[in-house]
C-alpha cells in the first residue's frame, strides 16, 4: 500500500512521523538492554514501525497512541500478575512481554481496520493482510519463549496474545458505532472540550454532538466509505482515487 501522502525527503518523513521514529528507538534501545535476541530486536521493532506508519497514513495517529498505551500496559501487567508467581521473577520478561502486547496490538489493530487489503512479502503475494497478521502472531507465539526463561515462557505467550486482542477489540468495537477514543479523554488532549472565548473574556466549551445515535450513525457512514476507498486501492491501485477520495483518507489519518 502506498503512504498518504507520500514523503519525498527525510525531513518530511521524520516531520510526519516523529513519534513512531522515537518509539522505534525506544523499542530498539530497551530491547537491546535488556538483552534480547537479535531477531527479538529487529522483529518487534520493526513491527512496530510498520504498523504504526499504517495507523498514521490509514487510520488515525490517536488511535495508533490508544491502541498502544492500552496494549503494553495491559501485557505488563498481566504479565506481572502471573510471573509474581514464579520463583524468580525476570523484569527482562517483563520488558519484553509489555513491548511485544503493544507492537501486536498495532498489528492486530490495523488488520482488523483494513483486513483484505494487498499485502506482499518477499516474492510471495500480493495476499490479504490478514493472513499476514495471523502469521506475524502465529510466529511470535513459537519464538516469544527464547528470550525468557523457559518457565516463564506461557505467561509471555499470553501476555503477548492478550496484547494482540486488545488491538482487535478496540477497533472491531469501533467499528460498531462504539467511541473507544473517548475511553482515552484522560490521556489524549485533543478529546477534551475545546474552549471558546467571547467577549467580555468568558469562555464556554463546544457542545457535543446532540444525540450519541446521531454520532454513531454518523461514524459508520463514514467507515463505510473508507472501507470502500480501502477495498478500491486494494483492487485498482492507490492512483485510481478521485482527489475527494484522497482527502476524505487523508482527514481521516489525522483524527
Amino acid at each position: 500500500m502506498r503512504p498518504v501522502p507520500p514523503n519525498t525527503n527525510l525531513k518530511g518523513f521524520y516531520n510526519r512521523y516523529t513519534l513512531l521514529v522515537w518509539l522505534g528507538i525506544i523499542y530498539a534501545v530497551s530491547l537491546t538492554t535488556v538483552q534480547a535476541g537479535f531477531f527479538t530486536i529487529i522483529y518487534y521493532t520493526y513491527l512496530v514501525f510498520f504498523s504504526g506508519r499504517l495507523f498514521y497514513d490509514y487510520i488515525s495517529k490517536k488511535g495508533f497512541i490508544n491502541i498502544w498505551i492500552a496494549a503494553t500496559l495491559t501485557s505488563g501487567v498481566v504479565y506481572a500478575l502471573f510471573a509474581s508467581t514464579l520463583s524468580v521473577f525476570p523484569v527482562s520478561g517483563l520488558i519484553i512481554a509489555a513491548l511485544a502486547g503493544g507492537a501486536l496490538a498495532l498489528i492486530a489493530g490495523s488488520a482488523t481496520y483494513m483486513p483484505n487489503a494487498p499485502m506482499n512479502l518477499f516474492f510471495f503475494g500480493p495476499f490479504p493482510f490478514k493472513y499476514l497478521a495471523i502469521g506475524l502472531i502465529i510466529l511470535d507465539i513459537f519464538s516469544s519463549g527464547s528470550d525468557v526463561q523457559a518457565l516463564d515462557s506461557g505467561v509471555s505467550h499470553f501476555a503477548h496474545l492478550l496484547g494482540a486482542a486488545t488491538g482487535f477489540g478496540y477497533i472491531y468495537l469501533q467499528q460498531k458505532g462504539y467511541k473507544t477514543d473517548q475511553w482515552f479523554k484522560w490521556f489524549n488532549k485533543s478529546s477534551s472540550p475545546r474552549m471558546k472565548a467571547k467577549k467580555g473574556g468568558k469562555k464556554t466549551h463546544e457542545k457535543p454532538p446532540a444525540d450519541d445515535i446521531d454520532y454513531n450513525k454518523k461514524k459508520i457512514e463514514e467507515q463505510k466509505q473508507i472501507d470502500e476507498i480501502l477495498d478500491k486501492i486494494s483492487k485498482s491501485g492507490y492512483e485510481s482515487l478521485t482527489k475527494k477520495e484522497k482527502e476524505l483518507l487523508f482527514r481521516q489519518s489525522k483524527d
